[in-house]
């Protein structure tokens, strides 16, 4: 399994002409946020986690990443799981084992 980690201040997730595009947030006002774009059926992520102050992710940017099997957790100032989403094939594999 191949995770993303996303943490800092200015998280930005953006499905742009079937292309999702994610910068990675700041954690100094003097570096520059990784940046990563993915085509449809070309995302060799599994996992995103996010780990940010703040940030933006939109209802098409989570339909775009499940589409792709892609899961998203998002955790609390404290390091502990807010929330997580999942594909339901992932869901569906977790139900019968």
């Amino acid at each position: 399994m191949k995770m993303l980690l996303l943490n800092g201040h200015g998280i930005d997730i953006r499905v742009n002409s079937a292309k999702i595009r994610i910068k990675n947030g700041r954690t100094s006002p003097n570096e520059e946020p990784e940046q990563y774009v993915f085509s449809p059926k070309r995302m060799d992520i599994d996992h995103i986690i996010v780990y940010g102050r703040n940030g933006n992710l939109t209802l098409d940017d989570v339909r775009w990443l499940i589409k792709h099997n892609v899961q998203i957790s998002i955790l609390n100032w404290d390091s502990k799981l807010l929330t997580t989403m999942q594909p339901p094939e992932i869901l569906f594999k977790i139900v019968l084992n």
